[in-house]
């Protein structure tokens, strides 16, 4: 124990001896402290002490003696072993004892010592952590403390100098930087000389504050925003750039359109996945720089590099009445090489490689030529060969014409006609030419734009149906175009596509190739769903789905139920007007003839095709009607009466048997709705707001649709019309009317007055929708009183009371009213109160009753009156005189 207690004497001996080397007689000694306790020694041995504190507080004490108490502030080690040297300590807690400490004795020799202390505690600055800065940039530091009235403000610099930034007995240094209570530096353009630890010193009457900053200053070398080498980018492959610094902060690249294609919080590093003509040109990096007060920019070139691809046909140089057949990629590589004739065999052409009839042909695969040598023509080489040719992970296709007598057209390809399919199965439909392809689209019958893409797309073909997902093949450097459209919907799918052909270079519009879609609900399809009778017979048909699927056996149902075989094949007529007519049951296709001149009633209706596909267990299905007569063309189907709820979307047709020209919808107020299958805003009255509206696009299937949002009660009620074009009509439009009633609730009343008329009068109300089933239906009379009509009897209320209307299940509500057992208290308000099926809550609406009395003209006076009867008596005497006088004339 006592060896360590020597040990510590030692220890704190050499601590003191350290800080008297420090201090240099007659200038004062800094002292920087983060606050806590501070311990000041004398340099020698003593006789007596004194410590004055910056507040003013004497502590003092003579070694070798017990000291006296501590004062407030001021207190002694608790081990005393050099008794013979001035030793004390303070506890610093505040600024206030921050300051000049004076440390004074008498030493062994009896000269009398003085040592002065500044002691400095730290304060908060800016920046309050290390600065890392750029080399020529500028710095700015600052303690953040103000100090009112004198001060002064000094900095220490990394190298150990000092400058006096405020003095009171000179002018300010121009490197100080803030308000002229507050102590700060600012140098210009630093470098890394500057690179260290930097003091701030605050001096004043009031306190003494210190602050430290560490500066780290990095060479601008290190930031290379020198232009750099163009990079070469393969077009329609990808491509990469980069950008990085060790102190990068963030990282922005603009393309040369001026987009910004990436952020970053720290160095860019980029990848164009598919490289265009959009990415040629200059690439821009703006980024930050940790230590550097101003952003950094420098553009990087990019040049996209376009691979040539040709395609010829030439005479043979080797072969005498031969052919050298050539695709070529330049700049490039290829790995594989293959070519198919137009029989469909394929030969796979490779340097060195050949038979008796074909060999290779070009300049190596390391130049890019895949060739093929046709040695001597024959017929099977006659038509359009394809070449195949890969370079890297990229496919391309080429078509050569070799001269036949019969060639197809360069763009006329293979496609399906007729495709048949059944419900929920997947539309996959294509068609190719003899040209690689640079686009393609398909047109769904509704008229809808499949755009290209060959990932997944989720698309809505019609307002209010569910997305329907599709996908193109990426197949167009083959020269085909294929799409598959998910979930096949026999409404929406059914009809006409359009599969349209972008050849490269060709001057004419994109060749279109029509494709007649059905979907069926089963295995068997009528594509004629209606058939009339024309030139003296009638075919109906069915075909397998898909088709061309084989048929085991097909029968037809006749309307009045009974049925029969026609078996393909022989000229067998059954009962007298019934064949067989179509292509084979081995092509899965089932015909039926009837003979107009033989034909009966009752093959006049719905007719039932049911066939059986080989290798299935059940039959399948469809239906055909045959008709006798055509109606009008342009009398087709549509709502007479209308009725929805206010807010909802009022939605109109109606439909010629015949595909429009054009259509038009008229509103009540008279106003005229311009067509567009695109939404339309439109004010129709002043001081409303604008409605939009859209027409489906569905002219093409002789069908106008209108959908007007957010229907309106007193605007939207009325009549609306419906007006047809039809192509080629000598007449005016056809029109439709349409009585349309928009209720505030979940029954209306069209109708809202009604007069006694032929001795009695009918008070209406319908659901809304119309059609939807009343679960009952009551009426109150305009005094209050409520009463219930069943429809079904004649049972009479009141005497005078009885239900009249279509029925409740098709949500129609009527009271008929006698006028002559009506009394004064039917004349009135009438309230139509119904609730419908399945609703929780009734809906009502209201009629006025009125009743019109028979009065005398008010505007003719009792002697007109009197006049007007004599003058008619004498007429009549005066032509029944003249009557007889030519009468007996001309009897005489």
């Amino acid at each position: 124990m006592l060896r360590y207690a020597h040990l510590s004497h030692l220890i704190l001996g050499l601590l003191l001896l350290a800080t008297s080397l420090a201090h240099v007689q007659g200038a004062a000694t800094p002292i920087f402290t983060r606050g806590g306790l501070q311990l000041f020694q004398s340099r020698t041995r003593a006789t007596d002490c004194q410590l004055i504190l910056p507040d003013g507080t004497n502590c003092t004490y003579q070694p070798g003696t017990t000291p006296a108490p501590p004062h407030k502030e001021c207190s002694f080690p608790n081990d005393m072993g050099m008794r013979n040297y001035c030793l004390f300590q303070v506890s610093v807690t505040s600024k206030h004892l921050s300051g000049i400490y004076s440390l004074s004795y008498t030493n062994s020799s009896g000269d009398f010592q003085e040592d002065i202390y500044n002691l400095y505690l730290l304060g908060g600055g800016v920046p309050i952590s290390a600065l890392r800065v750029i080399e020529n940039e500028n710095i700015y530091l600052r303690i953040e403390y103000s100090v009112p009235g004198t001060m002064n403000c000094d900095v220490i610099y990394p190298n150990g100098t000092t400058e006096e930034l405020i003095s009171s007995s000179s002018q300010s240094s121009p490197n100080h930087w803030g308000r002229k209570d507050e102590c700060g530096v600012k140098i210009d353009g630093v470098s890394q000389q500057h690179s260290g630890l930097w003091k701030l010193l605050i001096s004043s009457d009031e306190a003494y504050i210190y602050d430290e900053f560490s500066v780290y200053v990095t060479p601008l070398s290190s930031i290379n925003t020198r232009p750099r080498p163009p990079i070469e980018w393969p077009f329609g492959g990808p491509g990469s750039v980069s950008m990085s610094h060790a102190n990068s902060k963030y990282c922005e690249l603009w393309n040369p359109r001026k987009e910004l294609v990436q952020h970053t919080l720290s160095g860019c590093n980029y990848v164009q996945s598919i490289v265009t003509d959009a990415d040629n040109g200059n690439w821009t990096f703006v980024f930050g720089v940790n230590g550097k007060f101003s952003e950094e920019s420098f553009t990087q070139e990019i040049k996209v590099i376009k691979e040539l691809f040709k395609v010829n046909a030439t005479e043979s140089e080797r072969f005498p009445g031969g052919l050298d057949l050539l695709c070529s990629v330049s700049p490039g590589e290829i790995s594989d090489c293959r070519f198919t004739r137009p029989d469909g065999k394929v030969f796979l052409s490779a340097e060195g490689l050949g038979n008796a009839d074909y060999s290779y042909f070009g300049d190596g695969f390391r130049n890019g030529d895949c060739g093929l040598t046709i040695h001597q023509l024959k017929e099977a080489d006659k038509g359009w060969w394809n070449c195949l040719v890969k370079t890297g992970a990229k496919t391309k296709s080429g078509f050569l014409n070799v001269l036949a007598t019969e060639v197809s057209d360069p763009d006329e390809g293979n496609h399906e006609a007729l495709v048949t399919l059944q419900k929920g199965s997947d539309v996959y439909l294509s068609c190719s030419a003899h040209n690689a392809l640079e686009y393609c689209w398909f047109q769904h019958p509704s008229g809808y734009h499949f755009k290209f893409s060959t990932e997944t797309v989720l698309s809505g073909l019609q307002e209010n149906t569910q997305p329907r997902s599709y996908k193109y093949d990426d197949t167009l450097h083959l020269g085909i175009c294929a799409i598959r459209v998910g979930d096949a919907d026999v409404n929406v799918d059914s009809g006409e596509w359009t599969c349209h052909l972008g050849v490269p270079g060709s001057p004419e519009e994109d060749h279109s190739v029509p494709i007649t879609v059905r979907v069926s609900e089963s295995g068997v399809i009528s594509l004629d769903k209606e058939v009339v009778f024309s030139n003296g017979f009638a075919v109906l048909k069915c075909y397998s789905v898909p088709i061309g699927k084989p048929l085991q056996y097909c029968r037809f149902l006749r309307p009045d139920g009974n049925g029969f075989n026609v078996v393909p094949g022989n000229n067998s007529v059954v009962l007298g007007r019934y064949q067989y007519e179509a292509e084979g049951l081995e092509k899965g296709e089932c015909g039926l003839r009837i003979h107009s001149e033989s034909a009966t009633a009752e093959d006049i209706g719905k007719w039932t095709c049911v066939a059986k596909l080989q290798g299935k267990a059940q039959e399948e299905q469809d239906f055909i009607t045959l008709r006798r007569i055509v109606s009008d063309p342009d009398e087709g189907n549509h709502e007479a009466l209308v009725t929805l709820q206010k807010g909802s979307d009022v939605y109109l047709s109606c439909r010629a048997h015949s595909a429009l020209e054009y259509c038009w919808f008229r509103h009540p107020s008279g106003y005229h709705f311009k067509f567009s299958t695109e939404t339309v805003l439109s004010g129709l009255q002043e001081n409303t707001q604008p409605r939009s509206y859209k027409y489906d696009d569905t002219l093409h299937l002789g069908i106008c649709a209108i959908r007007v949002g957010d229907a309106d009660v007193n605007v939207d009620s009325g009549e609306w019309t419906c007006h047809l074009g039809v192509p080629g009509s000598p007449e005016e439009d056809h029109s439709v009317p349409i009585t349309v009633g928009v209720s505030e609730s979940g029954v209306i009343s069209l109708d809202k007055e009604v007069v006694f008329s032929n001795g009695f009068a009918v008070l209406k109300c319908y659901s809304v929708p119309i059609g939807k089933p009343l679960q009952y239906c009551r009426f109150l009379r305009p005094d209050g009183k409520g009463f219930n009509v069943v429809p079904g009897n004649n049972t009479v209320v009141l005497g005078r009371y009885q239900y009249e209307a279509e029925g409740l299940e098709k949500g129609e509500c009527g009271l008929r009213i006698h006028s002559e057992s009506a009394t004064a208290e039917d004349v009135g308000n009438w309230t139509c109160v119904a609730r419908l099926q399945g609703m929780a809550q009734e809906g009502e609406d209201f009629i006025t009753l009125k009743r019109i009395e028979q009065q005398q003209d008010e505007g003719l006076s009792t002697g007109a009156i009197v006049g007007i009867a004599t003058g008619g008596a004498v007429a009549i005497l005066l032509i029944a005189g003249l009557t007889f006088y030519f009468v007996r004339r001309k009897s005489a």
